[in-house]
C-alpha cells in the first residue's frame, strides 16, 4: 500500500497548514480613491492646495467623486475616477499617503494630505487588516496539495525503480565501454 493512496488524515492537513502558515497570511490592504493636485501640473504648492480643496468641497457638497476626479484631478488615477483599487500596506511610493490609507476612517473624506508631489484628498472605501486565512477555509485546498505531492513522489519512486530494473543508455551517452558495461544486468 503506497503512501499516495493512504487516506489523508486530519492531522496531516493540520501539519501541512502549520508548516506552510506563511502561505496563508494576507497583508493589510485597502480599496481607496484619490483626488490629487500635483505641483508639477499647477506650478506651485499654493495652487495645488487651493485646487485639491476645491475638488474636496465639490465632493463634500454631493458631487460624484468619480466625476470630480475625471474632470479635475491629476495623476494616473484621474482618468479612472480616482480609483486606486486594492493596495497592500507599505506598497505606495508616498509614505504619507500609505499611512493615511491605513489609518483613516472608512467612507470619510480626508483633510488635505501633502506629500512631495502635491496635495491629495482620499477616501478609503474598504480595508482588510492583516490576517491568516483560517484552516477551515483552506482545508480542501490543502487536501488537494497533499494528494498532488504524494502522487508526484510515487511517480518519482516508480520511475527510479524502472531505471534500476531496466537500465537504459544510448549511443549519445559518454561512449565509454566500461560505463555501458556497468549498466548491463
Amino acid at each position: 500500500n503506497s503512501s499516495d493512496s493512504k487516506e489523508i488524515s486530519h492531522e496531516d492537513l493540520i501539519n501541512y497548514y502549520r508548516e506552510h502558515l506563511e502561505d496563508y497570511r494576507v497583508s493589510s490592504r485597502a480599496n481607496w480613491e484619490q483626488l490629487s493636485a500635483l505641483n508639477s501640473e499647477t506650478g506651485s504648492a499654493t495652487e495645488s492646495y487651493r485646487l485639491v480643496g476645491k475638488m474636496g468641497n465639490e465632493v463634500w457638497q454631493g458631487a460624484s467623486f468619480e466625476a470630480v476626479a475625471k474632470r479635475s484631478s491629476h495623476g494616473p488615477t484621474a482618468s479612472l475616477g480616482g480609483q486606486n483599487g486594492w493596495t497592500t500596506k507599505g506598497s505606495l511610493r508616498s509614505d504619507v499617503l500609505d499611512k493615511a490609507v491605513f489609518s483613516l476612517p472608512i467612507g470619510r473624506l480626508s483633510k488635505r494630505i501633502e506629500d512631495e508631489d502635491g496635495f491629495h484628498i482620499i477616501r478609503v472605501i474598504e480595508r482588510e487588516e492583516e490576517h491568516t486565512i483560517p484552516f477551515s477555509d483552506v482545508q480542501e485546498e490543502i487536501r488537494d496539495k497533499i494528494k498532488q505531492e504524494r502522487s508526484a513522489a510515487a511517480l518519482e519512486r516508480y520511475v527510479a525503480q524502472l531505471r534500476d530494473e531496466f537500465p537504459v543508455w544510448s549511443i549519445f551517452d559518454d561512449g565509454n565501454a566500461e560505463s555501458v558495461a556497468r549498466r548491463l544486468p
